[in-house]
């Protein structure tokens, strides 16, 4: 496998598929947080403003539905308004993105890891990715960018749309629709060194990523006029 250039894109595309406005919602006057008393717990917990609730996996998932189905994004350049049913919506797909507390959980435990575990668990992930993506699905990741006792919302999810591998430079890429950048295709690259070690591992917008893994994705229809 390491030993052949490869290369795939699914279909999905970020300027068609994606979301046209960028994960920034402002949470101080959404009545929607009053019914979701985990979130609200949660924030009150680790003492975060309510800023810090992102909705970067609800983006990611939603966007995945309506690939699925079919189903063009709303052109919106916007995000939405607070009780809309598109914001309603990507508030659920954020809760499913979580897993219950298995994504969470486990990047809690991927932050306190040392760099030379995360190289090899990534590594792995890499190689189910690679088969994810060469089935022609596009694929949930989330990224771990933080280290110990550090602020847990900074780590981030993103759809991986497709990949390349030059085996003589031994640099892998990763193509992504980041719902922090909408409307390009930013990428997550990194080479591959001796001892697996992961070497030059950032994505191409300029935030730090420490490793990624591969997340479960189970469809959900979206009830949005048509």
């Amino acid at each position: 496998m390491w030993d052949t250039a490869q290369g795939i894109h699914t279909g999905f595309r970020a300027t068609e598929h994606g979301f046209r406005f960028a994960n920034c919602f402002s949470w101080d006057s959404v009545g929607q947080l009053q019914r979701w008393l985990v979130a609200r717990a949660g924030i009150r917990l680790l003492r975060l403003p309510a800023s810090a609730l992102g909705l970067c996996g609800g983006m990611c998932l939603a966007a995945l539905d309506l690939y699925h189905a079919g189903r063009r994004v709303p052109t919106d350049e916007a995000p939405p308004a607070p009780e809309s049913p598109l914001f309603r919506y990507l508030w659920r797909r954020q809760l499913d993105s979580y897993g219950g507390l298995r994504v969470p959980l486990r990047v809690l435990a991927w932050m306190w890891r040392r760099d030379q575990h995360v190289d090899r668990l990534t590594i792995a992930e890499f190689v189910r990715l690679q088969s994810r993506l060469s089935g022609g699905a596009p694929t949930p990741l989330v990224l771990v960018r933080t280290r110990g006792a550090t602020d847990p919302t900074a780590n981030h999810q993103v759809l991986a749309l497709g990949y390349t591998w030059e085996p003589h430079t031994r640099r892998a890429t990763i193509q992504i629709y980041d719902p922090n950048h909408p409307l390009i295709e930013p990428t997550v690259s990194f080479t591959l060194a001796p001892g697996d070690r992961l070497h030059d591992l950032h994505q191409s917008t300029g935030e730090a990523v420490r490793g990624f893994f591969v997340e479960y994705y189970r469809p959900r229809a979206m009830r949005l006029p048509a």
